[in-house]
C-alpha cells in the first residue's frame, strides 16, 4: 500500500533590485523546531450526467496538523497528523475493541518524515508502520473482530484519510517519487513556468498515472505578503488510453443495456479511444501562501474526469479537496 504524505513549500521574499523585489520570490525551508500549523480539510465527490447532478458523496472533514518536530544538523523532522471525525469518534472506538487496540498499539495516524536544511525530502520514517496499521485493521474487519455495523464507518474513515494524503498537499510533495513539485533553493519570477515529468493520482480512476505537469508563480500581493502558486497536471495519453478502455468497458457493462446497445457502445468506445475523445482528465490546484511566515493559507484542488459518449452523453466525476489554515 502506497502512502502519500504531504508537505509544503515555504516561501520567503528576496530582494535583488526593485523589479526583482516586486516580482521574484525564493523558496526556502525557513523552519524552526516547534513550528506548526493547523488546517481544516474538506473534500467532496460529485457525479454528473450532462449538467444534472446524479450523486453527491457527503462532504467529509478532518483536521490536519503539520509540526516541525525537530531540527538536527540541518535536517528537519516533520510530523503530519490527520484526525478524521470518524476515526476520532469515541463511540466507534468503544464499539470496536480490536480497532481501539490497534490505535493504542500504533498511536495516532501520524506521518513522520525528514527533509534537508532547504526542505528537500529525504525519507518517510514510519511509512511501513502506517501500512501495517491499515493492513491489520482490514484483517480484523475480515476476521469479524471489528463489528460489522461500524466496520464500514472505520473502513470509510481510513479510506478518507488516505485520500486526504493524496489530495492537495500531495501536489506539493509526493514521497512515492521522492521530490517536491516546486523545487527548493531557486528564485522564481512572476509568470515563469516549470515543466516536468511526474505522477498524478486520479481519484475517478483510483490509480496514479504518469503525467506531464506544469507549475508557476501566478501572483504576488506584497501588501498582504501573499502569493499564488498554480499547478496543472496532464496525464500521459498512452497510459490514460489503456486504463480508459478497462474503466469505460466496465461502466458500459454495468449499465444493464440491451446486448445490441451494449455492443454498439463498446464499438463506439473503441473508435473514440483511437481519436482520444472518450475520456478527458483535468487536474488544477491553487495554493495561497503567506510567504513572509512561510506557510500556505489555503490549498484548493479540483480533479475532473469526463466520459464523452458519441451520442453526446457525458458523465463527469468531480473530486474537490480544500485545506484551509485555522488558528
Amino acid at each position: 500500500m502506497h502512502n502519500v504524505l504531504s508537505a509544503f513549500a515555504l516561501i520567503t521574499c528576496v530582494a535583488s533590485g526593485l523589479h526583482a523585489q516586486e516580482h521574484t520570490i525564493a523558496i526556502t525551508a525557513n523552519w524552526k523546531k516547534g513550528d506548526y500549523r493547523n488546517y481544516v480539510v474538506l473534500q467532496e465527490k460529485q457525479t454528473f450526467a450532462g449538467d444534472s447532478l446524479i450523486e453527491t458523496d457527503t462532504t467529509r472533514y478532518a483536521v490536519m496538523q503539520i509540526t516541525v518536530a525537530d531540527s538536527i544538523e540541518s535536517v528537519f523532522e516533520l510530523s503530519c497528523l490527520t484526525q478524521s471525525a470518524q476515526l476520532s469518534d469515541k463511540d466507534v472506538r468503544a464499539a470496536n475493541p480490536a480497532f481501539q487496540a490497534l490505535i493504542e498499539q500504533y498511536g495516532q495516524l501520524t506521518y513522520r518524515y525528514l527533509t534537508d536544511g532547504t526542505g528537500v525530502f529525504l525519507e518517510t520514517t514510519n511509512a511501513d508502520e502506517i501500512d501495517a496499521f491499515a493492513d491489520e485493521l482490514f484483517d480484523r474487519i475480515g476476521e469479524g473482530l471489528v463489528e460489522r455495523d461500524t466496520a464500514g464507518i472505520v473502513a470509510e474513515a481510513l479510506a478518507t484519510w488516505k485520500e486526504i494524503q493524496v489530495g492537495g498537499f500531495a501536489q506539493v510533495f509526493t514521497p512515492e517519487i521522492g521530490r517536491f513539485h516546486f523545487p527548493y533553493g531557486r528564485r522564481y519570477q512572476l509568470g515563469d513556468t516549470l515543466y516536468y515529468e511526474d505522477e498524478t493520482f486520479i481519484p475517478a480512476l483510483g490509480t496514479t498515472l504518469p503525467s506531464r505537469s506544469s507549475i508557476w508563480l501566478d501572483g504576488i500581493d506584497q501588501e498582504k505578503k501573499n502569493c499564488i502558486i498554480k499547478v496543472r497536471m496532464v496525464p500521459d495519453e498512452g497510459v490514460l488510453h489503456d486504463i480508459s478502455r478497462t474503466v469505460i468497458e466496465d461502466f458500459i457493462k454495468a449499465a444493464d443495456l440491451d446486448q445490441e446497445v451494449e455492443d454498439q457502445r463498446l464499438a463506439e468506445m473503441e473508435m473514440q479511444l483511437r481519436d482520444g475523445s472518450l475520456l478527458t482528465v483535468s487536474n488544477l490546484a491553487e495554493y495561497v501562501f503567506d510567504y513572509e511566515n512561510g506557510w500556505p493559507l489555503s490549498i484548493s484542488v479540483k480533479m475532473v474526469a469526463t466520459i464523452h459518449f458519441e451520442q453526446g452523453d457525458t458523465y463527469r466525476s468531480v473530486f474537490s479537496i480544500c485545506y484551509q489554515q485555522i488558528q
